[in-house]
């Protein structure tokens, strides 16, 4: 029986030869594929960036241009459910968050108090009623509030409003209130996308750069943020240009835990605004307020805050204390949740706690409760109904 052979007719080169053009098929399809994902990743990023640019609320939180400030509160608005069913927002003419405009004068037998800050003073995330400035006019009838209050400023733009704005309002206290994050923000040149003034020191004085604050439009502003965070090419081309001595960073812009830059030029803000107050026979107190995670971290800008405070003898109050000693679950409670509008700013029961107990530290400041404790004028109109008697005055 005859047997079936099979002879190839390639030779070892051919098979090679074979091989070699289809791995050389293979690779190139491999680079078509990687080409048109990062072509198709980087499409999605750009679409996703312009999408929440154009959709987005004005950032920071209803606010327009100022050639000083960067941007300030839109005078007269009217959300009333900006928050929420019935957690809305007003401001009045001169972009306060109030319901009624703002008299220059302070009405008869009141004390007025000025409550400057970031949105943690504005009162994200409640209704205009419910933040803990306005909640001091219910600690004792003698006090009423002005809310300067101004999302995502930094102590730089604080005093700035506070010296352009709030003088020329009659007040007694000025509450100057910041968080950590408001410190670092002063060595920055922009916030989310905005243009701000930064300062900087020269020849042991503050010198005001990047006014009159360069503009554009909100949209455009979070587009070009959104894509330098989207889109890694962005990164990478900045990364290699630092890296061959093309980019520098500003000048005006500091880490978040840059204590050597950024300590000077707060302390000299602070100092500032002690003048301001002293120069206008006013009473300046800086208050720090507390964010959820100093619930049980400690912050390197808060142990400054401290040192600073101590060494300039300025009248502060730090609520963080008091907040960790009600304990983690309670004070959780003090903080808008993650998925509700106006995450991580105090909650309603966050500004009752805090007007609470800042009204107590305030009475123990001397200078403070004396004030609290001037007679009041009984013709005046505004007394609260008796169904809203004040919960309390200072301690004789």
């Amino acid at each position: 029986m005859g047997s079936l052979t099979f002879e190839s007719t390639e030779t070892g080169s051919d098979n090679q030869s074979r091989f070699s053009r289809y791995s050389k098929r293979g690779g190139v399809l491999v680079v078509i594929t990687v080409l048109v994902f990062l072509v198709v990743e980087g499409s999605a990023s750009t679409v996703i960036a312009v999408y929440e640019s154009v959709r987005g609320p004005v950032e920071p939180i209803a606010s327009q241009y100022d050639s000083l400030l960067g941007w300030v509160n839109i005078p007269g608005l009217d959300l009333p459910d900006r928050w929420g069913p019935g957690r809305g927002v007003h401001t009045e003419a001169f972009g306060f968050r109030s319901t009624d405009d703002v008299s220059a004068e302070v009405t008869p037998g009141r004390i007025r108090l000025l409550c400057s800050g970031d949105s943690f003073a504005f009162g994200v995330g409640v209704g205009d009623e419910d933040t803990w400035c306005h909640l001091l006019t219910r600690r004792n009838e003698i006090l009423e509030t002005v809310n300067l209050g101004q999302p995502g400023y930094g102590i730089d733009q604080a005093y700035l409003r506070y010296a352009r704005d709030g003088l020329l309002f009659d007040h007694t206290i000025h509450l100057f209130t910041f968080i950590g994050a408001d410190i670092y923000r002063i060595g920055q040149a922009a916030y989310n996308g905005y243009g701000k003034p930064a300062f900087r020191i020269e020849a042991d004085s503050l010198v005001l750069d990047n006014v009159p604050v360069p503009r554009l439009p909100p949209a455009t502003a979070r587009l070009v943020r959104r894509l330098s965070e989207r889109l890694r090419s962005v990164e990478f081309t900045r990364r290699a240009a630092r890296r061959l001595g093309l980019w520098a960073v500003p000048a005006a812009t500091v880490s978040h835990g840059d204590l050597g830059r950024t300590a000077p030029v707060a302390a000299k803000i602070f100092r500032k605004v002690q003048h301001l107050a002293e120069e206008n026979g006013r009473l300046a107190v800086f208050v720090y307020l507390p964010g959820e995670s100093e619930i049980d971290r400690e912050g390197k800008w808060r142990v400054w805050t401290h040192a600073v405070m101590d060494s300039l003898d300025l009248s502060f109050i730090d609520l963080t204390p008091a907040l960790r000693e009600v304990g983690p679950d309670q004070a959780a409670r003090f903080f808008v949740p993650p998925e509700d509008p106006g995450a991580a700013h105090y909650s309603v029961e966050g500004n009752v706690w805090v007007a609470t107990t800042l009204y107590d530290k305030l009475c123990g400041l001397p200078a403070v409760a004396r004030k609290f404790a001037e007679p009041r004028d009984e013709s005046d109109e505004r007394q609260p109904p008796p169904s809203e008697p004040p919960e309390s005055r200072c301690p004789s």
